[in-house]
């Protein structure tokens, strides 16, 4: 598959390197459940399986979702104000056109014990972070378990920077087969992480819609202290070492096992060996 050209410019300073591609087998067989389907509605129409029936302009909605006043949009099993507009189950304070919160509402975020049986310790699914896209909100990763995952540490002041549009483009490409991007931002390189509002005029330049977590430490000398997420991605045997610079990848099996990483010096001349590796860790999830 054609690999999409990326900055030749190194972020500030040196352009350090971890060499190339180092993955573990990829295994033949890929667990993977089929994602349920949600129901799609067109306006004051029918709703698609897994939704009801909602009559124009202020009507009621069938089992399965709530009452919803004039000129709102809702998604099943909460409430809202006039003109808001919502993610599924959560609710929103009155007033017109209200901002959209996440998924189950701000008070309902998951924590590492909604997210089933416990990780065990030491596992990447016991671990969480601060998610930037979701103004702070604590994220375990077991949220993630079944997906597969390609893990960034990202800026938003780099030479490497514009590898934001390569990210987003496969993830806009590979999501509905079962891939996750992540970003977590640091300034651990030259302090070319960004303030906040560079991040966000970063993420309207280069189209991010992926999720990005709050500024990490990824290098055991950070001035922050490496944040556990990357102390276990830079310690799996046989794909030990440091992150050298930004933008560094990790691709991280439908179960939670690291399969591949590579610098994002490599990808910048060799995009090509991320995507093989994407699809072979996609290959067989249903």
């Amino acid at each position: 598959m054609a690999a999409l050209a990326l900055a030749s410019v190194a972020c500030g300073g040196e352009d350090d390197d971890d060499g190339p591609l180092r993955a573990m087998d990829i295994p033949d067989e890929q667990l993977g459940g089929n994602r349920a389907a949600g129901g799609g509605m067109s306006a004051g129409g029918q709703m698609a399986p897994g939704g009801g029936q909602m009559a124009p302009a202020g009507g009621e909605m069938a089992p399965g979702g709530g009452a919803m006043v004039e000129g709102g949009a809702m998604g099943a099993g909460g409430e809202m104000a006039e003109g808001g507009a919502m993610a599924v189950g959560g609710t929103m304070e009155p007033g017109a056109g209200g901002a959209q919160m996440p998924m189950g509402g701000a008070d309902m975020m998951p924590t590492p014990e909604a997210c089933g049986v416990p990780a065990e310790e030491g596992h990447f699914y016991a671990f969480s972070a601060n998610s930037f896209t979701r103004q702070g909100a604590e994220v375990p990763m077991c949220e993630f378990e079944n997906r597969v995952l390609l893990v960034v540490n990202t800026a938003a002041n780099c030479g490497l920077t514009p590898q934001y549009e390569w990210l987003q483009q496969m993830d806009d490409s590979y999501r509905m087969q079962g891939l996750t991007v992540l970003g977590f931002l640091s300034n651990d390189f030259s302090n070319q992480g960004g303030t906040d509002d560079e991040v966000a005029e970063c993420e309207m330049d280069y189209g991010v819609k992926f999720e990005q977590f709050s500024m990490v430490g990824v290098r055991p000398d950070s001035a922050q202290g490496q944040h556990p997420i990357f102390a276990w991605l830079t310690n799996q045997p046989g794909m030990e070492g440091a992150v050298p610079w930004n933008f560094s990848k990790f691709l991280i099996s439908h179960d939670g096992r690291l399969l591949a990483r590579w610098s994002g010096g490599e990808h910048r001349v060799n995009s090509g060996a991320a995507e093989e590796a994407i699809l072979a860790a996609l290959e067989g999830l249903e």
